[in-house]
């Protein structure tokens, strides 16, 4: 049976290897919503699925939409690596909702935020 055996990637929970290097483009985000938010293929909510991010994981914002809905994430190296041998969707863009009812389900980690975890 395809795919027996196989363990989805852990989520990521650390800010190490997270933060980018000085003038590197880009917004932390920790995931606030208790049951998680979906990664949709384009800025839409009728959206191709492509997969989730858990309640406390960490995603790096690289754009935000023209109508500041919605946040295209870099995918993780480890994710890379699994979607890329067994997705369809593994050279796609990943977007998430910015927006949400009643509290967004994102929260934009500040720079003094990462300076006093470290």
């Amino acid at each position: 049976m395809a795919g027996r055996g196989v363990v989805p990637p852990a989520a990521v929970t650390s800010l190490e290897g997270l933060v980018p290097p000085c003038g590197m483009a880009g917004w932390l985000y920790r995931v606030s919503c208790p049951s998680g938010i979906a990664v949709l293929s384009h800025p839409s909510p009728a959206a191709l699925p492509t997969g989730a991010r858990s309640c406390g994981e960490y995603v790096r914002g690289v754009e935000v939409s023209r109508c500041g809905a919605w946040l295209r994430i870099e995918r993780p190296s480890h994710r890379l690596k699994v979607l890329s041998s067994s997705s369809s969707h593994a050279s796609g863009d990943e977007w998430v909702a910015l927006v949400g009812e009643p509290e967004p389900p994102l929260v934009r980690v500040e720079a003094t935020d990462v300076e006093h975890s470290a």
